[in-house]
């Protein structure tokens, strides 16, 4: 597996049309491509505005090619990304992922079940907060 890492940045008030953008026309389309996986959008405020990191995970560099062309190092920045950013690399990334572990539905299950032993019921918090009187 390969993960496709690129950067971008936009002011306070472009990085929302940036965000709306790639979350809702770029990434919806990557499921086309044979071979895409997922994608992830990072931010993170920097002085002077948000910058963002688009993750996006795919089978092999073969199945980037058909996202990227045959020169996956270069960034694809549609015309209404590039005119909410106000800086963005040219160039992406890429990684061969050498590890990966998320946890599966049991490890979920048992982690919902540990987390529940330390919850008061709806009776005892409303006794605590002295509403019950």
């Amino acid at each position: 597996m390969i993960e496709r890492i690129w950067r971008g940045r936009a002011t306070l008030e472009n990085a929302p049309k940036y965000q709306k953008h790639v979350t809702e026309v770029v990434f919806p389309e990557l499921p086309k491509i044979s071979g895409f996986l997922g994608a992830r959008l990072l931010r993170r405020e920097v002085a002077g505005g948000i910058e963002f990191l688009a993750v996006t995970s795919w089978e092999s560099l073969d199945a980037i090619r058909g996202f990227a062309g045959d020169k996956v190092e270069t960034a694809i920045v549609e015309p209404a990304a590039r005119a909410v950013l106000s800086e963005f690399d040219e160039f992406a990334t890429h990684y061969e992922v050498a590890y990966q572990k998320y946890p599966d539905d049991e490890e979920l299950a048992e982690q919902s079940l540990q987390d529940l032993k330390g919850t008061k019921s709806l009776s005892e918090v409303r006794r605590d907060l002295g509403l019950d009187r």
